[in-house]
């Protein structure tokens, strides 16, 4: 079975995605169309997200491996939660580890939290603390609010395409 990082267009195993970060990002950088290409995003709305202050202007035309993390959260929390909340959740949750760190966070909790019994609040919170390993206080609860956005999300998905059966 394949597996979609969440917010971009790379398949790759959530154990995997560190090192192939990383390895994307040798060169020092992504250039906008890059970016575009490895998240699903048109240039417009990254350059959108850009100038409304919802992700840092590249240095020198390229991302940082900080930025397209930024990018890919925003991409994948867009459709449930409003974007300026989003960026401002990044900004606080992030404050100690960075948006990389905090991203492969969120990769370690949902892969946790998709196979634990129990999606109660408590153990939701505990699992997100096991996958942030460090950070400030409001890393453990981003976490939890990106999960359950994301899940909304699938969720309002899912119920578009049954109601589109209903009525056709």
């Amino acid at each position: 079975m394949s597996y979609t990082l969440p917010g971009t267009t790379i398949e790759c195993a959530p154990s995997g995605a560190e090192t192939l970060l990383g390895s994307i990002f040798l060169t020092g950088g992504l250039v906008l169309s890059q970016v575009c290409q490895l998240t699903g995003l048109d240039q417009y709305m990254v350059q959108n997200w850009v100038r409304r202050g919802f992700c840092p202007p590249p240095v020198a035309k390229k991302y940082t491996q900080n930025q397209f993390c930024r990018i890919a959260l925003i991409n994948l929390l867009k459709d449930s939660l409003r974007i300026d909340r989003v960026a401002t959740l990044i900004d606080a949750a992030s404050e100690s580890i960075g948006e990389c760190e905090l991203y492969l966070a969120f990769l370690r909790f949902t892969e946790a939290a998709e196979a634990a019994p129990s999606q109660q609040d408590d153990a939701l919170y505990r699992l997100a603390g096991d996958a942030a390993r460090k950070g400030c206080g409001k890393t453990v609860p981003a976490l939890v609010v990106f999960y359950l956005a994301a899940q909304s999300a699938k969720l309002r998905f899912r119920a578009g395409l049954r109601l589109a059966d209903v009525l056709s």
